[in-house]
């Protein structure tokens, strides 16, 4: 089925460079199989285990082993003394849950191997509780070495308290010489920092934890990039404590930004990009191939619509698909898009090909379709968390920088093949910039991120975000529930030159008549004042209180599928269900067990049960499916008054004008179409809302949202974006008026 002309259905074909990782062969890395080490992870090795250094900064590539680099060096530290005690964070549940499993992996192999450099005497055993690492005088449960802290462990808890546990259950096993890695999300971390600033038992923390390692750093969110290394060095300086030996990041795609800001906070050493070409890796004495070179084909789509052209061309597709290369993968954005892909092939497929689809769940059957299924269909749910063998062909959609860049890095460089291709979809700037990027018909795996960074990337063209992000530092140093300056010995010296350190490379990116960096603690007070003398209502810092609170937001809904018997509830989009969905939502004064046990006769199993607690503590309804439907239906948010109120100031002034504000009311109405039980959903309350003068799908485009952006659509097709994504836009929308003013 190799030969096809799906390429020929898009506009341009270049060729994307490969990439060869430089290494030496070593039996002293890691118990490996092929006893080759990469010069980073030698170089991160090194660099970890100097005491001059603060930071680490590992920026290889997708496939590169950047998180080896540092595992390897924290599981043999055992060998040398104490085992250390690692905090590192992910920016997905998924991904932590996913990382679990492979860091538990990781152990296992090193402590079941017969391997020459350990000398310890610790080996693995399984018992009838699990496994467990056996020191000869104790023995320590594999699953406390390697444990998550999210959201949902610390409800009803101080997070500093849930934590302090953690570290302190694991100073036993560090003592004899066993490891200890918790993983967690970068705003829990970011919470820690700042509670234990807060905190009057701060000299107690030091010492408990020996690394904190920040992976897969450029899918964080856009305040987490920012704010966290700043709330790490704070809790640092203004305690007089040195809590961790050494920082890490890990950053495939990393912002020029992030690594400036770094520079400038710590002694940093940043290792990578390492990678070279397939010419340069060509009679090289030891390389290794992590990304294939490959035909590059690009085209340019309106978002949403990929799916059901995709479907259309199945047959196409099918012809494309080269069972010989490897698996086909097809990436598209929403549930709905997969289910239309997946049917169109399903329908021409032949009998001995077979198509899976994942999507919306990460359920416990997704390796499981990717291991039996010649032809994937997938969205977000393929990006991080499963591995495929080999993908031969690879076709995705990619209207979000670091989305796009994980979705062609699932495509990885396999012996024995070197047909491989990629397609991708892409929006009209960032097709305009890849061609640009290209030199001689090809282009660079650095120059693709470049491209994607450059115009699709979600802070592209705001650069009042960095401002923002500025003012909220003194925010919380003044103005916070339990502001800074209260809780420790005052440095008003310090502090700002913490600020300044972290954001003076950020802000050059604003007009040079915004910001006086001279005076820079001054301005952000001005602009703190900009806010208070705007909301006179007493709404002045629903926004910086929204970047503070660091609370979950999520347009998702619980689903109990009736109509699926393996995957008793789900989480979908909540814009998804409401579209297509068939069956009702049903009222959060219902008890869960009785909402699953309507849904499916019987009572949830006591897991099944608090999995549900934790979907329905972020979801914003309850939905019983009993199916779907394939015409669309339409609906709104009435938001009342407030909704008359920014369409008039949009309209006399500009969309600038209408600054965020909590969504104190609002209900969904259906407007095409009937689903019983909506006023159920709950989207109001002590919910930071931005309008839009654009419906969702343009907000989504013109802002750099993503697909996934937090967008609702109003009633005069206009829209209003949620949560953090109601300050992006904020911030995209005054900086464009501050681009008109100053032209």
């Amino acid at each position: 089925m190799a030969d096809s002309n799906f390429g020929e259905l898009f506009s341009a074909t270049r060729t994307l460079a490969g990439a060869h990782m430089p290494g030496k062969h070593t039996d002293e890395y890691f118990p490996l199989e092929e006893n080759y080490a990469d010069q980073h992870q030698l170089r991160m090795r090194d660099a970890i285990l100097d005491d001059d250094i603060d930071v680490v900064g590992n920026v290889n590539p997708t496939g590169s082993g950047k998180t080896l680099s540092w595992l390897a060096p924290t599981i043999r530290s055992g060998e040398a003394g104490e085992g250390w005690i690692v905090l590192a964070t992910y920016p997905t549940r998924a991904l932590i849950d996913d990382q679990v499993q492979s860091i538990r992996a990781r152990f296992e192999q090193y402590y079941s191997a017969v391997w020459p450099p350990r000398r310890d005497g610790h080996t693995l055993r399984e018992t009838d509780s699990g496994a467990v690492i056996d020191t000869g005088d104790n023995s320590f449960p594999l699953t406390d070495r390697v444990r998550s802290i999210t959201g949902e462990d610390t409800i009803g808890r101080l997070t500093g308290t849930v934590f302090m546990e953690a570290f302190e259950h694991a100073r036993s096993a560090s003592r004899a010489g066993v490891p200890t890695v918790i993983l967690t999300t970068p705003d829990m971390l970011s919470v820690l920092a700042t509670d234990r600033v807060k905190s009057r038992d701060a000299g107690q923390f030091p010492g408990l934890v020996d690394s904190i390692v920040v992976d897969e750093f450029h899918l964080s969110n856009p305040r987490g990039k920012r704010l966290l290394p700043f709330h790490l060095d704070v809790y640092m300086q203004l305690t007089d404590q040195r809590f961790l030996d050494t920082l890490v990041f890990l950053s495939a795609t990393p912002d020029a930004q992030v690594i400036d800001q770094l520079g400038n906070a710590f002694t940093t050493e940043i290792i990578g990009p390492d990678a070279v070409s397939t010419a340069v890796a060509t009679g090289a004495p030891a390389t290794r191939e992590i990304l294939p070179e490959t035909p590059f084909h690009i085209e340019t789509r309106q978002m949403f619509s990929n799916g059901e052209w995709l479907a259309d061309e199945a047959g196409t597709l099918l012809e494309w698909h080269a069972g010989d290369v490897g698996q086909t993968v097809a990436i598209v954005d929403s549930v709905r898009e997969v289910e239309i892909l997946t049917n169109a092939l399903q329908a021409v497929a032949p009998d001995d090909l077979t198509v899976g689809a994942v999507s919306g769940w990460h359920g416990d059957n997704h390796q499981a379709t990717i291991d039996d299924a010649d032809i994937v269909v997938g969205n977000s749910a393929l990006e991080v968390g499963v591995d495929f063998d080999a993908i031969g062909r690879l076709v995705c959609t990619a209207y979000e920088a670091n989305s796009a860049i994980q979705r062609i890095g699932r495509m990885r460089a396999r012996a024995g093949i070197d047909t491989q291709e990629i397609a991708v979809i892409t929006s009209e700037d960032a097709h305009t910039e890849l061609l640009a990027q290209c030199e001689q018909d090809q282009i660079s795996r650095d120059a693709l991120q470049t491209a994607f960074r450059e115009s699709i990337s979600e802070t592209t063209a705001a650069p009042y975000y960095e401002l923002l992000c500025a003012a909220y530092t003194r925010y919380l140093w003044e103005y916070a529930d339990e502001p800074l300056r209260e809780r420790v010995t005052p440095q008003e010296g310090l502090y700002p030159e913490i600020v300044r350190d972290h954001f003076t490379e950020r802000l050059a990116r604003l007009p040079n008549s915004v910001v006086n960096m001279d005076a820079l603690w001054d301005e952000l007070e001005e602009t703190l004042e900009t806010y208070r003398m705007h909301y006179r209502d007493g709404g002045a810092w629903a926004l910086f209180e929204e970047m503070h609170d660091y609370r979950p937001g999520s347009l998702s809904a619980l689903i109990l599928d009736c109509t699926d018997s393996d995957q008793f509830y789900k989480e979908y989009q909540l814009g998804y269900v409401l579209r297509y969905g068939t069956g009702r939502f049903v009222s959060n004064n219902i008890g869960l067990s009785a909402v699953f046990k309507d849904a499916h006769g019987r009572q949830p199993t006591d897991d099944e049960l608090a999995h549900l607690r934790k979907i329905d503590r972020r979801a914003a309804g309850r939905m019983i499916l009993t199916g779907t439907q394939s015409e669309a239906r339409s609906y709104t948010i009435e938001a009342f008054n407030q909704a008359a109120t920014w369409r008039k100031q949009a309209n006399s002034e500009s969309a600038a004008g209408c600054f965020p504000r909590r969504l104190t009311k609002g209900r969904i109405e259906i407007t095409k179409g009937y689903l019983k039980g909506v006023d159920h959903i709950d989207i109001a309350g002590d919910v930071l809302a931005q309008y839009t003068p654009v419906g969702p799908y343009e907000a989504r485009e013109c802002y750099h949202l993503g697909p996934f952006g937090n967008v609702l659509p109003l009633t005069e097709h206009d829209s209003l974006a949620l949560w953090q994504d109601a300050t992006l836009v904020h911030a995209r929308l005054i900086s464009d008026w501050m681009m008109e003013r100053d032209s």
